[in-house]
């Protein structure tokens, strides 16, 4: 991998949009898949229940499932996207390698 702290990587081209919107614009673009949409669009509602005052309540369960998804969308799109790309570039290499004449 780069090494770059996910702080300092690009946002994957989400700028300018609002951010319940990158997730649509993400998914448009090909960087997450319409599965991963999905989980983006259930954190929102349960953000919003969060961020505002209501008597909804959430279960534990679902908390836990919530930071799951969470941390699987960041991964999938900064860190397994990156490091496969990397993977790829490597078997490209060794077969250009094992071409007769190069």
């Amino acid at each position: 991998m780069s090494g770059t702290p996910p702080h300092k990587r690009s946002d994957k081209g989400g700028q300018g949009y609002r951010a319940s919107e990158r997730p649509k614009q993400l998914h448009e673009t090909g960087i997450i898949d319409a599965r991963l949409l999905d989980w983006s669009q259930q954190l929102r509602v349960f953000r919003n229940i969060g961020a505002h005052a209501s008597d909804q309540s959430i279960l534990r369960e679902d908390a836990e499932d919530l930071r799951v998804f969470v941390y699987a969308i960041i991964e999938y799109i900064y860190d397994l996207a990156e490091r496969y790309a990397e993977f790829q570039d490597r078997q490209k290499l060794r077969a250009k390698r094992k071409t007769p004449g190069l």
